[in-house]
């Protein structure tokens, strides 16, 4: 198998650089920032990036000595673009170099923009009406229950409790276009700290449900945004709690495990689980348990879980079957 006309061909851009300098590229890689394969040839990686936004969003190692990435790439032009990446170690001409795959998703990011500028757009302006909703929906059940009857006390209910929903779906919405242009607040978080928190700002549906909960004690110190971590253990406790509280004897273990990449964490519970159909699409947005569209919520919850890890170069996923409970997890790098 001619093994270099696969590289030479291959739809995305492939090189190799050693000492800080492209030893070898296929013409895909070249053309993605605008050079032929001898200009791009002998170039520093350094001169392939942008210098406006040298920040890269990386995902967890998949091996060691691997990571994948995305960065803003630069074009001969001058021109930044989106570039995801994934590279490893290896050896060239008997000294260690790094192999890289890379593709263009520009294209991609702008399409993901548009759609948070048109969420919080969207978002803004439903407030308003939704709080003008509840305000009168509210008076009515105040001051004209009497006068309403029986039925007309339910319909009031309906719609006071619907704008309600809909006031948390908006404010969920407005948190998704926000995190699309987060900046991320770094500190030493001590995440016992952090959990003990939640557990606090949570207490009143934890003792109304009647779950046990068993918290690790071994959380570790971690740098981080803590206000956003402290976001993403809420929602996946909340989530937890909405799914496991019907359960007989209702159980919710929160904990850590660690290995040479990062920090892992983990909510498991006891609940109703999640069919294996809907594990790939979990975390996308509006996308609720087994389709559980009559409890509360807006779906939302982990959509933004999965922003925020992934903000912090991390990951998510869910460990579940139908009737046995999930156990959600999510990792930090070190």
């Amino acid at each position: 198998m001619n093994y270099q006309k696969i590289v030479e061909e291959s739809p995305t851009g492939v090189y190799v650089e050693q000492e800080g300098r492209i030893l070898f590229a296929n013409e895909r890689f070249a053309h993605m920032h605008g050079y032929t394969v001898d200009e791009v040839t002998g170039m520093e990686k350094q001169q392939l990036l942008c210098p406006e936004a040298t920040q890269t969003s990386e995902g967890p190692d998949t091996e060691k000595g691997s990571r994948q990435a995305e960065s803003r790439g630069l074009k001969k032009n001058g021109e930044c673009i989106w570039v995801k990446e994934s590279s490893c170690e290896i050896v060239y001409g008997g000294k260690p170099a790094v192999l890289g795959n890379v593709t263009d998703i520009t294209e991609m990011k702008n399409r993901e923009e548009e759609l948070k500028q048109f969420l919080y757009a969207v978002s803004h302006d439903l407030q308003n009406p939704i709080v003008a909703i509840q305000g009168f929906a509210g008076r009515l059940k105040k001051k004209k229950s009497q006068d309403l009857g029986e039925k007309g006390r339910q319909y009031v209910e309906h719609i006071y409790t619907s704008a309600c929903q809909m006031q948390q779906l908006v404010s969920d919405l407005l948190t998704l276009s926000r995190l699309g242009r987060m900046k991320l607040e770094y500190e030493e978080a001590d995440l016992n700290s952090v959990l003990d928190e939640v557990m606090s700002d949570l207490g009143d549906p934890i003792r109304e449900s009647g779950i046990k909960i068993d918290v690790t004690s071994n959380l570790p110190v971690v740098r981080c945004d803590r206000t956003k971590i402290y976001q993403v253990f809420q929602n996946l406790l909340t989530n937890a709690i909405k799914y496991t509280r019907d359960s007989p004897d209702p159980k919710v273990a929160i904990g850590y495990e660690t290995n040479h990449s990062g920090h892992r964490f983990y909510v498991k519970d006891n609940g109703i689980g999640i069919d294996t159909r809907n594990q790939d699409r979990i975390f996308d947005m509006l996308t609720r348990a087994n389709g559980s569209e009559q409890r509360e919520g807006t779906g939302l919850g982990l959509s933004i879980v999965r922003k925020i890890v992934k903000g912090h170069g991390g990951d998510v996923g869910v460990n579940s079957e139908k009737g046995k409970g999930a156990t959600f997890y999510f990792t930090l790098p070190k």
